[in-house]
């Protein structure tokens, strides 16, 4: 165990989250539960660099047909975050949302890992609707951002 890796261990028992050790090295695995849904939690923890990536994957995956949509609802919701990214694996359709902390030459908080933590799952919270009315139902990407954003959709 290194350092970033403390730093988030102890993020988790200071915040009294369950957690336990990752498939992969350096990772450590969560869960959690938002108004939208339930989700697995990944941080990764990588020493070498002094960064944490602190993932929230969607509990649903993408089907091949549903991918190009999914690809669209999510470049439109990159579009104007502030703080992290979806990302889309397009072989396994897993879809996920990230956050990151770079802490070199500082240490890594429980207030910083605080922040990374929950921009983090408040927005895969806030998006989930979205997400799965493309996943379950037959919203278009347009459509799906405009419910979880407020946004009005196009008229044809």
């Amino acid at each position: 165990m290194g350092r970033i890796q403390d730093g988030v261990e102890g993020f988790f028992k200071q915040d009294d989250w369950a957690y336990g050790p990752g498939r992969i090295d350096h990772t450590l695995v969560s869960a959690f539960k938002g108004d939208a849904g339930q989700w697995s939690c990944l941080a990764y923890c990588a020493e070498e660099q002094q960064q944490v990536m602190f993932y929230s994957v969607c509990p649903i995956s993408s089907s091949p047909e549903k991918l190009v949509s999914i690809s669209e609802f999510i470049h439109r919701a990159n579009y104007g975050l502030h703080v992290g990214n979806f990302e889309l694996d397009v072989t396994d359709g897993e879809i996920r949302f990230k956050t990151s902390v770079d802490v070199e030459g500082t240490d890594l908080t429980f207030e910083l890992m605080r922040n990374t933590v929950y921009a983090n799952v408040m927005q895969m919270d806030h998006y989930l609707p979205g997400l799965f009315g493309i996943l379950h139902g037959d919203l278009t990407a347009e459509a799906a951002i405009a419910l979880v954003e407020g946004a009005p959709t196009a008229t044809a």
